[in-house]
């Protein structure tokens, strides 16, 4: 039996579970069975990640160790401080010690001198962790006295020797008079040009300063520099209030060597000494193996073959390294592939190369597969013919591929069935397998979303007789759980494939009543997956009542046994589950309710890029794309297109538009990289009448063209869009975003660069006083970075519909008026909106609304912020539609 002799209706298709592992688990494969095979496994929702760490936007993370997200998901440690037990603490290099916040060498450190905080005083420095008077170069210490032998006439030539009355000394020597280009001072004979007592002109000395500064005297004038060792770093050197030479550059690691030489190095916390970046210790996990401080700690002890748990321990052939040990690969490839065993089980793998699935699969969606493909068997050895299913656990807002085999020989996928998901928690399908046959199974990430392959992989496998009765096997939520978000699925897995038909009921004790015939349609809302029919997915689309406590259950459903004509009942659970109380609620404090209201306005415009609104109650909705620009009255109706009755043409629209009070911009979608034709205002009065003008012009052209523009402070920010590579999710040219002024009296301006990022397909950009907000096709995510790019983070993935490369909408809103985003409004391709509270601290992705079951090529989402509204479009019945 070869993979095309499966039942039809049967084949490898995706679910609904979670997971995030980390990188350096090597346990054994559990090779154990369920203790009872017919109790459904339930879960409480999705699973995090591996004991000990926490899902931080896309990874998961040690908040004992992790420097950037110490103590919780966010809280970066800043230079030269390691992350000890959820606390961020300066860690020195050995020679040094934490002093007031600083490290600091106490042989050598004037503020630091033998012991924290012991200063040594003007003209002192601290040699051998003591304060002495040190002279300065080409000066000699007689007594107490710092003196130039070379022109001191009471110490001419060296201590003690005085010259007679009469005589100077010039050079170190007793004379009547001093050398040609020498001035005689005071029977001293010096260089005006470079002499601090004598600096162009006798008895001009230059001061001495405190705090590391001293007076100098170059081409015969005085100079306060820096003593050696350390620098004026706040340039406040020459004010009367300055604070000198305030930072030691010989331990600083900020200002390591130099001003503003900041050491940052790879796995590592840097230190600064002799002002020379160092490594102050090493992150867990990692060593430096090479001894050079310039790439940090290189070696990841966890899978580096040649230092494998410690430097220089090097794997044999045909091993690899795993969490520090080296091993047989587990799952590389069909010589050691991993064995399948009916449960629920935790398993390592230590795969390196992707040997199989070497191109993106028929089912990827276009996605190309990414990492190490990992390799798994199971082989029928009863007599009956067994119905067997597979599901991986795996982090939501990333893609993995599967395919699966029967009875072919290893490493040929002619003819195997595919599977490929992004938005769900799980992975997985089923199959029919003969008695002695062999399945086999292939596992690979891809380039879309943040999150490799989990390591370990959390697997549920069943293999059930044919002649057994088949039985429920997972709920999500659990019987007794809590749902993750108010807009919840439910999810149930059964042993065999259901026959469509049945009703499914939810009811709730605030109120909930609803019941769904159970089909296989993708807009069904209790449904069937197509292929394995062994999902149940029930998708009510609402957002249930904070706190509600629902139960879920079915009637007429039934399941196949392994003949495609007969069937019995499915069993019937015992499933309730509390709708979970979100930190923020729409339509409360600042944020938009979830009231629908549809407006009609006819017509047969069904090519959409985008939507926006005016602030005018009475005012209009802009619905627009690359070739028309419509404007709807807010009531309903009749609208324009304002291609055709106004200046505007399609040379002057794209993907995007703005309005901001009195003035309305279109973006163009020019992609080639030319200084102008981007950016136009058409209107400076609100859309009464309509003029074009250029906005802004580059000097140096934009990498690409631009598909996201918004407004913060007196600026406008636009994103480019540049495309994901064929093998990654990152452009061969940054992400870039370029600001203009909101009001110019001359025209066009010049744009300025704010920032770039390696990110691809990024069409959409808000930002706040803290950060840009990015919805980012190649991430498959909402992407926050702070306004210097650093700090990056995914905002989590719970939506049940994938971002897109072409266009998405994104608004941000600051409710409580300090300046930071607390509620982000989002729509990417379907009648749908959702939302992010809190999306600077602890982000909370929900459902605002669904007003229609189209999932596809519906684009654009306007916000009134004075009046709180939010307006889109539905290309399919023509209407737009406002929530508030």
């Amino acid at each position: 039996m070869n993979a095309r002799s499966i039942v039809p209706t049967l084949a490898l298709a995706a679910l609904v579970l979670a997971g995030c592992g980390d990188d350096d688990s090597s346990a054994t494969p559990d090779a154990g069975a369920r203790d009872d095979a017919s109790a459904p496994t339930q879960d409480s929702g999705p699973p995090g990640c591996a004991p000990g760490t926490s899902m931080c936007g896309d990874i998961c993370a040690d908040t004992d160790s992790s420097r950037a997200h110490c103590g919780e998901c966010g809280n970066a440690c800043a230079a030269g401080e390691a992350c000890l037990e959820g606390s961020c603490a300066i860690v020195c290099p050995g020679s040094q010690s934490a002093c007031d916040g600083v490290c600091a060498d106490l042989d050598s450190d004037r503020r630091h001198c033998g012991e924290c905080g012991a200063t040594c005083d003007a003209g002192e420095l601290c040699v051998d962790g003591a304060c002495a008077v040190s002279c300065p170069s080409g000066q000699t210490l007689c007594g107490t006295t710092c003196v130039d032998t070379q022109s001191e006439p009471s110490h001419c030539g060296e201590c003690g020797n005085a010259c007679d009355a009469g005589e100077v000394c010039s050079e170190g020597t007793c004379a009547a008079t001093c050398s040609s280009g020498l001035t005689e001072c005071d029977d001293a004979c010096v260089d005006t040009n470079d002499d601090p007592s004598n600096c162009g002109a006798c008895g001009n000395e230059c001061a001495t300063e405190a705090d590391g500064a001293g007076g100098a005297c170059i081409a015969g004038s005085c100079r306060t520099l820096c003593e050696p060792g350390y620098g004026d770093c706040d340039a406040d050197l020459t004010s009367a209030t300055g604070n000198g030479c305030e930072t030691a550059v010989s331990t600083d690691v900020t200002n390591c060597g130099a001003c503003g030489n900041a050491c940052d190095l790879a796995n590592a916390t840097a230190g600064c000494d002799a002002g020379g970046c160092v490594i102050a210790t090493c992150d867990e996990g990692f060593l430096d193996c090479d001894t050079s401080p310039t790439n940090g700690c290189e070696v990841s002890l966890a899978d580096d073959a040649a230092n494998c748990g410690a430097c220089g321990n090097a794997c044999a052939a045909g091993e690899v390294c795993g969490a520090g040990a080296c091993v047989v690969p587990a799952g590389e490839d069909c010589g050691n592939p991993i064995a399948l065993t009916p449960g629920r089980h935790v398993l390592t793998w230590t795969a390196a190369d992707a040997d199989y699935i070497t191109s993106t699969p028929a089912c990827g969606a276009g996605y190309a597969p990414a990492g190490p493909d990992v390799v798994f068997s199971y082989t029928n050895t009863s007599a009956a013919q067994e119905w067997i299913s597979t599901f991986f656990e795996k982090p939501e807002g990333a893609r993995w591929h599967a395919l699966v085999t029967t009875g072919a020989a290893c490493g040929t996928l002619d003819g195997a069935l595919c599977t490929s998901d992004f938005y769900s928690p799980f992975l997985g399908g089923g199959a029919l397998l003969a008695p002695g046959q062999t399945a086999h199974l292939y596992l690979i990430d891809s380039v879309s979303g943040g999150a490799p392959l989990s390591r370990p992989l959390t697997v549920d496998f069943d293999a059930t007789a044919c002649d057994a009765t088949p039985s429920m096997t997972r709920l999500i939520p659990a019987n007794g759980g809590t749902t993750p978000i108010r807009a919840a699925t439910f999810t149930a897995q059964f042993s065999a494939p259901a026959v469509p038909g049945g009703t499914v009921t939810i009811t709730g004790n605030m109120g909930t009543a609803l019941s769904y015939p159970v089909g296989t349609e993708a807009t069904a809302p209790a449904r069937l997956d197509e292929a394995t029919r062994t999902i149940l997915t029930i998708d009510p689309g609402i957002s249930f009542p904070p706190g509600e406590q629902l139960t879920i259950s079915w009637t007429g459903l039934n399941l196949r046994t392994c003949s495609p004509t007969t069937s019995v009942p499915a069993p019937t659970p015992t499933w309730q589950v509390t709708v979970r109380t979100p930190p923020c609620t729409p339509g409360m404090a600042g944020m938009i309710g979830d009231t629908v209201a549809i407006h009609s306005v006819g017509g047969s415009y069904a090519a959409e890029q985008y939507v926006a609104a005016d602030s005018d109650p009475n005012g209009y909705v802009y619905v627009g794309g690359t070739a028309a620009l419509w404007r709807f009255p807010k009531a309903g109706g009749a609208g324009t297109n304002l291609v055709g009755s106004s200046p505007i043409t399609s040379d002057h629209l794209g993907y995007a538009m703005l309005i901001d009070g009195q003035n309305i911009f279109t973006v163009e979608s020019d992609s080639a990289p030319i200084p102008t034709g981007h950016l136009y205002r058409v209107s400076t009065d609100g859309g009464a009448t309509w003029s074009v003008e250029e906005y802004m012009e580059f000097s140096v052209a934009p990498n690409d063209d631009f598909r996201g523009v918004t407004i913060s402070g007196d600026r406008i920010y636009l994103v480019t869009h540049e495309d994901s590579t064929a093998t990654g999710p990152y452009p061969a040219q940054p992400t870039q975003i370029w600001s203009v002024p909101r009001v110019a009296t001359t025209l066009p301006v010049e744009p300025v660069l704010e920032l770039e990022v390696a990110e691809g397909d990024c069409t959409s950009v808000v930002r706040d006083a803290s950060f840009y907000y990015l919805v980012c096709d190649g991430a498959g995510a909402i992407i926050r970075y702070a306004h210097d790019g650093t700090g990056r983070r995914t905002m989590p993935n719970r939506w049940h519909v994938e971002t897109n490369a072409t266009v998405n909408a994104l608004h941000g809103s600051d409710t409580d008026a300090d300046g930071v985003f607390d509620v982000l409004y989002y729509r990417a391709a379907a009648e749908q909106i959702d939302y992010v509270c809190n999306p600077a601290t602890s982000p909370y992705v929900d459902h605002l609304v669904r007003f229609s079951t189209v999932t596809a090529s519906a684009y654009g989402l306007g916000l009134d912020p004075v009046g709180g509204v939010l307006w889109s479009y539905d290309d399919d019945t023509y209407e737009i539609v406002s929530v508030q």
